[in-house]
């Protein structure tokens, strides 16, 4: 691994956007299972996720990064199954 994967990997920011991410990637497509719904309490669930998934997860003062991540993989889900927000 070179030294920039290994930084990419071990920076608790970039670790919260990638895991908001993949979350909200994997939420779209769960959601557009169900006759192409969509997620409407975007906020509270984002909040309740970052609570479940604890400290360890997502270090404190990256809530953002998880946040933006997480946008951002719901938006590409939900246009990779054809849902429009």
């Amino acid at each position: 691994m070179d030294q920039s994967a290994q930084s990419e990997d071990t920076d608790p920011a970039q670790k919260s956007f990638s895991k908001g991410y993949s979350d909200g990637l994997s939420t779209a497509k769960t959601f557009a299972s169900y006759n192409n719904s969509r997620l409407g309490f975007l906020g509270q669930f984002m909040q309740d996720t970052i609570g479940a998934l604890g400290s360890s997860v997502i270090a404190p003062g990256t809530e953002e990064n998880y946040k933006q991540g997480f946008i951002q993989g719901l938006a590409e889900g939900e246009a990779a199954s054809g849902v429009e927000r």
